[in-house]
């Protein structure tokens, strides 16, 4: 099988493109993938870049516009290629331009397409950062002269067993894959450099589009970035075609195999991966807390039903820091989804918010019923309540650990947010007190959504006394909601 495309590195391919609608009409140029930009080619001609209208038999005249090929066929470094999504975005030369830019969302190296929707993968391998950590298990092992001694001695490679989930039809594995990066030659002998990389194997049930393939790559990065609680990065993708079988001799090793597709397609959040730390982060959860084979589809299940608070939590992560306003916003819309889909209790029975709404619409004029029917239309606790419900249902004293004040932050919380999303502005707090807000905020999604993924309580109280995870967000909860019922202080 061929080597994955590393997707944090700047890769160039020279060769030919063309229309499968026109296959005999090519163009040479360059293929330039990066993280931050992604895919784009520069042909020496060009396909046509405008809109035509039909004006009336057997005329039409040129409208201008940009053309969208939903695939465009290639060939470079002696391998089939196939853009999808692309866009000419720069073209010189008119109808039939003689230079032309074009940005594609994905390149798939190894495959020519017949559709951009074709269901042509039976699975797919990536790697992504930060899963060797949460994984805490290494090929390698060091030896040493004696108990205590600094001195290695020998250096020990052997397999770790792969380790198995699944999640409706779809099989997933975690494996280790070794590479070696180059042998050096010596008086002395000879030595290699050597990398241990876990890959996350995933086999559907039945053939998958491209669009599938990213889809599950996107949920497992956003399961490590939630876990390491910063961006991180997909390092490659290398989607399955079904096995060759048939034009490859008996005996073949690479008979029997799945053929493999390099996969190239934008980093998201690049800029955000260029500004993080080197450190290595500090993980909420690794496997000695919830194994692979129950994190993965547990996470799959509780990501599905808690999208949208999963998503703006996340977009704390992949957004940076830039903009106080919007990481607010998110932070308490990430818990006002949350606590919807959870569905706490009601204030009133169906019955009596009913009889509710119909004693208040006859209370005013028929020409005001819709505008009081429209207030009264949802049957549910204010905003204030639902984010206390959140720290309620956390198990024994991990709420009050994080929070401290309920009643404070839940008051301080919808106060802030009212204020952004009506106003525009919010006044009654300092930058200190919503940067407080939230980090709290944020904080309690998380361990509701930790629990949710069935993390222990012992774990989750072990994150809040931890000053390198959660604790740091506690203390600084206790300081600002507390001893005081100001949060501007």
């Amino acid at each position: 099988m061929s080597e994955p495309i590393e997707l944090l590195e700047a890769q160039e391919f020279w060769g030919e493109w063309w229309l499968p609608s026109s296959p005999e009409t090519r163009f040479g140029g360059q293929l330039a993938y990066s993280p931050a930009d992604g895919v784009s080619v520069k042909l020496a001609g060009g396909f046509e870049s405008g809109q035509w209208e039909q004006m009336g038999p057997g005329a039409r005249a040129y409208t201008g516009g940009v053309t969208e090929y939903p695939i465009v066929h290639g060939y470079v470094a002696g391998k089939p290629i196939t853009l999808v999504g692309v866009t000419p975005t720069r073209s010189i030369g008119g109808i039939d331009p003689y230079e032309q830019t074009l940005v594609a969302s994905d390149a798939l190296l190894g495959v020519l397409l017949a559709a951009r929707e074709e269901r042509a993968f039976i699975g797919f391998e990536c790697a992504i950062e930060s899963v060797a950590l949460w994984l805490g298990e290494s090929s390698f092992s060091e030896h040493r002269g004696k108990p205590g001694d600094s001195l290695v001695t020998g250096i020990e490679l052997h397999r770790q067993p792969a380790q198995t989930a699944s999640s409706g039809s779809i099989s997933f594995s975690i494996w280790h894959q070794w590479r070696v990066n180059g042998v050096n030659v010596s008086r002395g002998g000879y030595s290699a450099e050597m990398n241990d990389r876990p890959v996350v194997s995933v086999e559907f049930g039945s053939p998958a589009s491209l669009a599938d393939v990213k889809s599950i790559v996107q949920a497992l990065q956003d399961l490590i970035t939630f876990i390491a609680r910063e961006p991180s990065a997909v390092l490659s993708i290398r989607a399955n075609l079904p096995r060759e079988t048939e034009t490859l001799r008996k005996g073949h090793p690479g008979r029997g195999l799945p053929r493999g597709v390099g996969v190239m397609t934008r980093q998201r959040g690049a800029e955000r991966l260029a500004s993080r730390s080197k450190r290595a982060p500090h993980l909420l959860i690794t496997a000695r807390e919830l194994p692979f084979c129950d994190l993965v589809p547990r996470w799959l299940a509780t990501r599905e039903k808690h999208r949208a608070a999963v998503n703006l939590l996340l977009s704390l992560k992949f957004g940076g820091h830039a903009y106080l306003e919007s990481r607010l916003l998110a932070s308490v819309g990430a818990a006002e989804s949350l606590s919807r889909d959870l569905d706490p209790p009601r204030p009133f029975s169906r019955g009596e918010h009913k009889r509710i709404q119909k004693a208040a619409a006859g209370a005013v004029d028929e020409a005001h019923h819709d505008w009081v029917l429209e207030r009264l239309a949802a049957n549910e606790a204010p905003l204030r309540e639902r984010l206390e419900f959140l720290v309620d249902r956390l198990p024994g004293r991990v709420g009050d650990l994080v929070v401290h004040d309920r009643a404070t932050w839940a008051r301080l919380a919808v106060d802030a947010r009212n204020q952004l999303s009506h106003a525009g502005r919010a006044p009654n707090h300092s930058v200190h007190s919503l940067l407080t807000i939230i980090d709290v905020t944020a904080a309690v999604v998380t361990l509701n959504l930790l629990m949710e993924l069935g993390v222990p309580t012992s774990a989750l109280s072990a994150l809040v006394a931890d000053s390198t995870l959660l604790g740091a967000v506690a203390r600084r909860a206790h300081e600002r909601f507390g001893s005081t019922r100001d949060g501007n202080r």
